[in-house]
């Protein structure tokens, strides 16, 4: 019993005098490495740290890099002049490799604003499996569940991202300050360890397997094979659904991606593509969201890339086909917002 204890002492006293090295050596600078991996957490707390309803009926768009805006407007960016003119404020919440599993994640928190109306981007090469791919998963994401929904959560196909009830939970202390940074620094020690100059000596490294919208054969990213029980459609189905049962109206928009580049390869069959559309649409209609099919909406010269990345013009006939489906949300928005009873009307 005292050599067990002996060996539990020795491995505590080990792991404080590591932690103590690391953080006496590396610690500020492993943490502000570490940091910049997770920058996206400095925008989710920021728009969604008050949960303090929008003064005005509230858009809120969540999808991945094509409507990011960043390099150049994207449609829902062209959208929000238009919108605020009918007195309707917009808020895009998107980042590179987001899916279905990201939403879901913020979902509460962002229903917490009382969005009239909740568009969902679901980008066909975003339905891939990511559990494999460290760099996308953003499995931290999962800290910003709200506490009542982790019991459904725990139903939903969690293997596909390596992430157990376990996982789940301890995800969950990233709420707070000391957990982050714990695992800010531990990233940023992983970083600076494989970025260190002794390497040098073993030749030059691999170069990493990243993902180039430029490059034609990332079209092959578009194959893949969706039913009803592949994870991320049941991930995006149960984020609908957190969406209508709270009341709230829900869109998903297939977006448009580049089927003039894909007619010409041999593996590509629109019939198949379309059943594969088909399925997302289904599993958005049964949870009570609008569809809206824009996936050959773009002839491929009004692409940016072959990521699905929009060109000014490919933008700007997404904004005006997305337009009036967006009005036709916020009118079932509102006629839903009429007939439900007022939280302060007394009863008989």
């Amino acid at each position: 019993m005292y050599r067990i204890l002996g060996i539990f002492g020795s491995f505590l006293a080990c792991s404080a005098l590591l932690v103590w090295s690391v953080d006496a050596t590396v610690g500020p600078e492993a943490l502000e490495r570490g940091s910049h991996g997770y920058v996206y957490r400095q925008f989710f707390d920021k728009i969604l740290g008050d949960p303090t309803p929008a003064p005005r009926p509230l858009v809120v768009w969540m999808g991945d890099s094509t409507i990011m805006g960043n390099v150049r407007p994207s449609y829902p960016q062209l959208l929000r002049p238009s919108l605020l003119l009918q007195n309707t404020d917009s808020l895009v919440i998107a980042g590179a490799g987001f899916d279905a599993y990201v939403h879901y994640f913020l979902i509460g928190r962002v229903l917490e604003l009382e969005p009239a109306v909740v568009v969902i981007v679901a980008h066909l090469s975003a339905f891939h499996p990511k559990g494999a791919i460290r760099a996308f998963t953003y499995n931290d994401a999962a800290s910003y569940l709200l506490p009542s929904a982790l019991p459904r959560t725990f139903l939903l196909p969690l293997a596909q991202r390596n992430l157990s009830p376990a996982r789940l939970l301890l995800a969950q202390t990233l709420n707070f300050e000391t957990p982050q940074q714990i695992l800010f620094t531990a990233e940023g020690v992983r970083t600076l360890y494989e970025e260190a100059p002794f390497w040098e000596a073993l030749g030059p490294p691999k170069a990493p397997s990243v993902f180039n919208p430029a490059f034609r054969e990332a079209v092959r990213g578009y194959d893949i094979a969706l039913t009803r029980r592949q994870a991320t459609v049941q991930m995006l189905e149960a984020t609908v659904r957190a969406v209508t049962e709270a009341g709230h109206v829900a869109v998903v928009i297939a977006t448009p991606i580049p089927h003039e580049t894909l007619l010409k390869r041999p593996w590509y069959d629109a019939a198949t593509t379309q059943r594969r559309i088909d399925v997302i649409r289904d599993a958005t209609r049964d949870a009570g969201g609008l569809f809206a099919d824009l996936h050959t909406l773009l002839p491929q010269q009004e692409f940016a890339d072959y990521g699905g990345h929009f060109g000014p013009v490919g933008a700007q006939r997404v904004a005006d086909v997305v337009l009036p489906i967006v009005r036709r949300a916020l009118r079932r928005a509102e006629r839903a917002a009429r007939a439900r009873p007022r939280a302060d009307a007394v009863a008989p």
